[in-house]
């Protein structure tokens, strides 16, 4: 029994066991630079809206200056927790510029607040490049 416990300064302690790292095993997959999806994005929000875009970069960018397609957007509306895809920038440029067939929709998803709001964010995404007039 000694051999199992250690006494420090009149306080005996009992030896601890545990199984080394190798007896359990660890399995990694391989995965290239090249295969994993980069993106940039961004993200505004307040107690009850969220909006997030993104937009996939070429393996090679860190810029806006190489993307591959249009950004998308989601949506959330925090107080139900319902959440929208958005991947066509027309639409977004039409709730934008109040189209009626573009507000038909936005009117079933969003509070008039919430369209404010996401104008706002469209706004904000034309001035930094991530939706041009040229998608439409």
């Amino acid at each position: 029994m000694a051999k199992d416990r250690i006494q420090i300064d009149g306080v005996w302690y009992a030896k601890e066991t545990t199984k080394p790292y190798t007896e359990y095993p660890i399995e990694m997959t391989n995965i290239d630079e090249f295969d994993v999806t980069r993106s940039l994005t961004r993200i505004w929000e307040n107690d009850d809206w969220a909006f997030e875009a993104k937009i996939l970069l070429s393996p090679e960018a860190d810029t806006l200056g190489e993307t591959w397609g249009d950004c998308w957007i989601q949506i959330t509306e925090k107080a139900n927790w319902e959440e929208w895809d958005i991947d066509n920038p027309r639409w977004m440029l039409g709730v934008y510029e109040g189209d009626p067939e573009s507000m038909e929709e936005a009117d079933r998803m969003m509070t008039s607040e919430g369209i404010a709001l996401f104008r706002g964010f469209i706004h904000l995404l034309i001035k930094n490049g991530w939706i041009t007039r040229e998608t439409e």
